[in-house]
């Protein structure tokens, strides 16, 4: 589903097999796609090689009549089910590598966030619980909310699946009033899933306890070895593309970082100058990639501190080689990053260091 080429759609990139995948699920279940692509000024038809350019208006036009045609954007949940398996399988690796369900839904957000993909997602606080929080980048008041519903469900079976039994219970929250009864969704998402309408957001939201669940076979080395691999290996921009896209920036100022962190020296002047740009020019290009400088500032020194850690070097030192001017500096962060899962005295022994309870 998401190997072989990209859609261009205006501005938006998007894997052609998911379209193609789409239209034929449609198709199965006995909607006249031929019809609708007359309709709509679509290519008729279900190839991968008609559908390298659209207009994305079009697109959407196209899954809002097949949207309530099926039922209303409750028939997402189907569509998760076809999908629910192959994407699992491409995704699972994930979880091989990270140490909690959390940290694999980073990763997801770091990619989406990069990548010209219509909707992307965040994770941020509720209180004392995770929320994931979909986005969409288009304007458009009048999108497909089936594709929505796909996308939240396709995440709720991963967690689920990764999690097994949900301890405690999760609420869902969709944008739109209730298009078919509450049991349609309360199959898909189970009766301890909390679920409400007419939202000004969709979230689902976990507690921490099972979003951040340690997981006992975390290889932390291979996960930082993958994600050095997997920068800058986007899909090339195949439309519109400015000669800034060709160069990977991020992945250039995440090295000079990694070289400067232990000088303290991390500011984004001085990391401008190693890579002979202004500070406002390497903000514009870092822009046209979807990055901030403090975002991948805050993201080298978050990754950093497990792999260092999990090598043995003792906590000060670690703080000190990531640019803190204290152990409790670096604890705060830490804690910012990882919540209560994961504490700093896991690292600490009588033989490695003793530094995290004197700075206390």
């Amino acid at each position: 589903m998401l190997d072989g080429g990209f859609t261009v759609a205006d501005e938006f990139l998007i894997p052609t097999r998911i379209i193609i995948s789409i239209f034929n699920v449609l198709k199965k279940d006995g909607v006249d796609i031929e019809r609708l692509q007359l309709k709509h000024g679509l290519p008729v038809g279900i190839s991968e090689d008609k559908y390298r350019q659209l207009e994305f208006r079009r697109l959407q036009a196209l899954l809002v009549d097949a949207q309530w045609e099926m039922g209303g954007p409750v028939y997402g949940l189907r569509m998760a089910e076809v999908h629910c398996s192959t994407l699992f399988t491409k995704f699972v690796h994930l979880f091989l590598t990270t140490e909690s369900l959390f940290s694999s839904l980073c990763f997801f957000e770091e990619r989406l966030k990069s990548s010209r993909f219509p909707t992307y997602i965040t994770l941020t606080k509720s209180g004392n619980d995770d929320k994931l929080m979909i986005h969409h980048r288009s304007q458009n008041p009048d999108k497909p909310m089936m594709l929505t519903v796909l996308m939240m469900g396709l995440f709720w079976k991963f967690c689920e699946r990764v999690v097994g039994e949900f301890e405690y219970p999760a609420t869902l929250r969709l944008g739109f009033p209730q298009d078919n009864p509450l049991s349609l969704y309360q199959e898909f998402f189970g009766h301890q899933c909390h679920i409400e309408f007419d939202c000004n957001e969709y979230s689902l939201t976990f507690s921490q306890y099972d979003f951040r669940k340690s997981n006992p076979i975390a290889d932390i080395d291979l996960q930082h070895k993958i994600k050095n691999l997997l920068r800058g290996f986007e899909p090339e921009e195949v439309s519109n593309g400015s000669p800034e896209l060709a160069h990977d920036w991020p992945l250039r100022v995440r090295g000079q970082i990694e070289k400067q962190l232990p000088q303290r020296n991390v500011s984004i002047d001085v990391v401008a100058d190693m890579l002979h740009v202004s500070p406002r020019t390497l903000q514009r290009k870092l822009k046209l990639r979807g990055f901030t400088y403090s975002g991948i500032l805050e993201e080298c020194r978050k990754e950093l501190a497990l792999v260092n850690l999990n090598s043995g070097k003792p906590v000060a030192k670690v703080a000190s080689d990531l640019g803190y001017s204290s152990v409790t500096t670096f604890r705060h962060a830490f804690q910012g990053w990882y919540g209560t899962t994961l504490s700093l005295t896991h690292w600490v022994t009588a033989e490695n260091d003793e530094s995290l309870a004197d700075d206390d």
